[in-house]
């Protein structure tokens, strides 16, 4: 028999408790703190902050197996990314973060939703098994029309706005999977103050198929002149 317990932190805000549930083993943890992410998330130099709090529960199999029942759902209402030089300075929030996992004999699929500023959204579903050569099929929609934080990966623009709309699918093996993209950037608009340059109403496609290259075709204006746009990458 499973002998139940509960963790917490030391305010006793956050509290992760398992127990006994016949065949499966049930979590729920509540008032978790995304701060404890940063270790995990904060590599390659950068030092962004993490606030919010997530709640999740679940059934896992009392011997783990993958053969077993079980699932996770995650719930988030909140995510706001700063940056730890500037606290107070909300460079993306991600509201109503909704997490599902699920897993029946061998077999796995899991579902993500979430809204972004602006009427954003991102909406995505994958099935799938445990060996490499389980059928994966999957999707995920991205909505995106607050661009603010492209300026973190770049010091050289300013006040960037457009939108991006992007799909991917994916289909093939989990050992070989195979991915299809397209994704559209339309109406950006952004300043690059060292040289003086202003661009506006950008129009940007990308598109690949089969894992092959992404081929990106566009153009944006610079006052009176146009630049055209096109590569792979």
């Amino acid at each position: 028999r499973f002998s139940s317990f509960c963790l917490s932190n030391t305010d006793h805000s956050g509290r992760v408790c398992a127990e006994d549930a016949g065949s499966a083993i049930a979590i729920v943890g509540s008032d978790f703190p995304l701060l404890l992410l940063e270790p995990w998330l904060n590599n390659a130099g950068k030092e962004f902050t993490y606030t919010g709090i997530a709640s999740f529960k679940g059934e896992l199999p009392k011997d783990f197996s993958l053969a077993g029942t079980g699932y996770v759902n995650l719930n988030v209402p909140s995510l706001k990314i700063g940056v730890k030089s500037n606290t107070d300075n909300e460079v993306a929030r991600i509201d109503d973060l909704n997490l599902q996992a699920k897993w029946l004999g061998n077999r796995l699929s899991g579902k993500v939703s979430a809204r972004l500023k602006q009427n954003g959204f991102i909406e995505g579903e994958i099935n799938t098994g445990f060996t490499d050569t389980s059928k994966l099929t999957g999707k995920l929609k991205v909505q995106m029309v607050n661009l603010e934080w492209l300026e973190l990966f770049s010091l050289d623009i300013a006040q960037p706005t457009g939108q991006i709309t992007g799909e991917v699918e994916l289909a093939g093996t989990r050992g070989e999977p195979i991915i299809n993209g397209s994704y559209v950037l339309k109406d950006l608009s952004f300043q690059i103050p060292e040289l003086g340059l202003k661009l506006t109403d950008g129009q940007i496609t990308a598109k690949s198929s089969n894992n092959l290259a992404l081929l990106i075709k566009g153009s944006i204006n610079s006052g009176q002149g146009k630049m055209l746009i096109t590569g792979l990458w």
